[in-house]
C-alpha cells in the first residue's frame, strides 16, 4: 500500500495503543508523530517479512528435484502463485477460506 494511503488509514483508527504495543513503539503525545511512528514500524516489519519470504521462496525453489510428481506440482503451483497480482491472490485466498469454512462446518463436499 502506498505510504500516503497507509497513513490515511492509520489516522482513522480510534486507538493506536494496540498497534504501538505490538510494534514496540514508545509512547508519544503528539498524535501525528504517533501515526508516523506506527507507519514507519509497519514498513520496517513488512520489509523484514518480505526478506524472510524471499529467502524461504528461494530455498523452496532450489530444493533438489525428486521423482515424486506431487513435489513438482507443488513447486509449479507456488511459482504460479508468486506470479499472481494482488487482486487475483486475494480471490484465491477467499476461495481457500471459504473451503476451510465449509470443512469446519461439515459441508466439505467440494471437488
Amino acid at each position: 500500500i502506498p505510504d500516503n494511503v497507509r497513513m490515511r488509514m492509520i489516522m482513522f483508527l480510534n486507538d493506536l495503543r494496540p498497534l504501538e504495543m505490538a510494534l514496540g513503539i514508545t509512547k508519544m503525545t503528539n498524535p501525528f508523530k504517533r501515526f508516523r511512528a506506527v507507519n514507519k514500524a509497519i514498513v520496517k516489519l513488512a520489509k523484514k517479512q518480505s526478506a524472510h519470504f524471499e529467502d524461504d521462496e528461494m530455498m523452496l525453489l532450489q530444493q533438489p528435484t525428486t521423482s515424486n510428481a506431487s513435489s513438482m506440482d507443488r513447486r509449479e503451483m507456488i511459482r504460479e502463485l508468486l506470479e499472481l497480482n494482488e487482486d487475483d491472490l486475494k480471490d484465491v485466498m477467499q476461495i481457500h477460506k471459504e473451503r476451510q469454512r465449509r470443512k469446519r462446518f461439515g459441508n466439505g463436499n467440494d471437488s
